[in-house]
């Protein structure tokens, strides 16, 4: 064999390896783009193809309503009758068997849907728009202002941003800042326009009474004003009469019963009550919450409550409680809550 030929020979094995490692080469580029490209597909992508919800986050008003659907793999609409639907906090948001989301009151509400033994489930978040407290008293000559509030989150909403007007003037004017006159006794309200709906809060014009005697409430049977400060009966909506806190024992009357000694400079014989509070309207919702400590007091005493704990709406200067509300008071909340 002829040198020549030889060379011939080893060109030839030498091209053949050079193109059996460029295809290896790119084989193992081919892979990793492979690679890459399945790790960038999107949960969306992934979920466009399986049954899905439309959406799994909803944002709505109070009012508002949504369409709520199950979209199956082939892009198709599980017809809505075919789905159990279920809204796990019918206080914010409702559904319908249809599918129908209503939306309620502020907050956020978990919603499900069952489809051939299978759920999914959403989130409905609820933005409300209202006075910050649904009934106001105001004195004949003096003024209060009231405040259209957000909830979820929530922030007041700046005056300038709202229409104000009163169904009575007779009765209580309001200025474009949302400042409320009392102009004579009686009953009214103040109306606020915002985005185009309208929100209202009542109105309680108070006459002063001329005398400083007791005034006792009504209808609540809770509570009987003084000069001194609040009387209480303990009256909470679960219907136990009898409070018992870490510190007090109180009955229905608003008697202290019994003292127990605690780091707070209780002894058996005189103490402090550390009392919570919740303040509903008359829709049951709690509008206000808080805690406040008692005068000292000794077994056999009537426990009272400084009218100044109670925030501005519920207790005006002229000792008056609004009737749409009910205190409810209960136990210390690191140890026992009412009986």
């Amino acid at each position: 064999m002829s040198t020549t030929y030889k060379e011939e020979i080893n060109k030839g094995e030498m091209k053949m390896k050079d193109v059996i490692k460029r295809s290896i080469t790119i084989s193992v580029i081919l892979a990793l783009l492979l690679t890459l490209m399945t790790a960038f597909v999107t949960d969306e992508t992934f979920a466009a193809s399986k049954t899905h919800l439309k959406k799994k986050a909803i944002s709505l008003e109070a009012g508002d309503t949504y369409q709520q659907k199950l979209i199956l793999s082939n892009g198709k609409t599980v017809k809505s009758t075919k789905v159990k639907w279920k809204s796990c906090y019918t206080r914010v948001a409702t559904i319908s068997s249809t599918g129908k989301i209503t939306a309620k009151y502020h907050g956020t509400a978990k919603l499900k849907a069952t489809y051939k033994g299978r759920t999914y489930t959403f989130r409905v978040t609820v933005t409300d728009y209202r006075f910050k407290y649904s009934q106001y008293t105001i004195d004949v000559g003096k003024s209060k202002v009231v405040k259209l509030c957000k909830y979820l989150p929530e922030e007041e909403i700046s005056p300038q941003k709202v229409d104000f007007w009163s169904e009575n003037e007779n009765i209580a004017t309001v200025s474009s800042d949302g400042k409320v006159n009392g102009i004579a006794g009686g009953d009214t309200k103040v109306w606020a326009e915002y985005k185009g709906k309208m929100y209202s809060c009542k109105i309680h014009v108070y006459i002063p009474p001329k005398t400083g005697s007791v005034t006792c409430i009504t209808p609540l049977p809770c509570a009987c004003i003084s000069n001194s400060g609040v009387i209480f009966r303990v009256d909470s909506l679960n219907g136990k009469l009898e409070y018992k806190g870490s510190l007090l024992r109180i009955n229905i009357e608003g008697v202290c019963t019994g003292i127990l000694p605690s780091s707070y400079g209780g002894t058996k014989t005189e103490g402090y009550g550390r009392i919570n509070y919740r303040v509903y309207d008359s829709k049951g919702y709690v509008v206000d919450s808080g805690r406040f400590t008692t005068d000292k007091v000794r077994v056999g005493d009537r426990i009272k409550l400084q009218k100044s704990v109670f925030p501005e709406g519920y207790l005006d200067s002229s000792i008056n409680l609004i009737d749409d509300y009910t205190i409810e008071i209960y136990g210390d909340v690191s140890t026992s809550s009412a009986l």
